[in-house]
């Protein structure tokens, strides 16, 4: 076979929801492209990903062109939350790679409560009140539900 076929859709998905500290996978493909030497890049908040945690196969389709299948495992954080992953993959007789992005929703819960009293002195999360008098409490976290 002498043409070559130019990568018909190069997608991103993300199987299900991003939870902070669970490992996640996220999965590349790329279809409709011959010959089969296509090669994926991954990059993760603006760094390249190191190939450590991707693993890719690249299987023939009953057409006669290629389908790469690239996966990338990382442990979300919730810093990871709001930012960018993206996939690149390139082949050498394609002018420009082909890339999809994703912006990651991770679910994370609070790391830490702030702890304010109207009512009484808070020293190191401690507050001593006398028995009988009111008291009022304020606590703040930080986090994020998605269903």
């Amino acid at each position: 076979m002498c043409v070559s076929a130019e990568a018909s859709s190069v997608t991103i998905e993300q199987p299900r929801p991003l939870v902070s500290g669970h490992e996640a996978t996220l999965t590349c493909t790329a279809s409709g492209f011959y010959p089969q030497n296509a090669s994926v890049l991954w990059s993760h908040r603006g760094d390249q990903v190191p190939p450590s945690s991707v693993t890719t196969e690249t299987k023939k389709s009953n057409d006669g062109t290629f389908q790469l299948h690239s996966e990338y495992r990382f442990s979300p954080t919730a810093t990871d939350h709001g930012t960018e992953s993206s996939c690149t993959v390139s082949h050498p007789d394609w002018s420009d790679g082909r890339t999809d992005s994703i912006s990651l929703s991770v679910s994370y819960g609070p790391s830490s409560a702030t702890v304010t009293s109207h009512s009484a002195a808070v020293t190191h999360g401690s507050v001593r009140v006398e028995m009988g008098s009111n008291l009022s409490l304020t606590c703040v976290g930080d986090g994020t539900l998605h269903g």
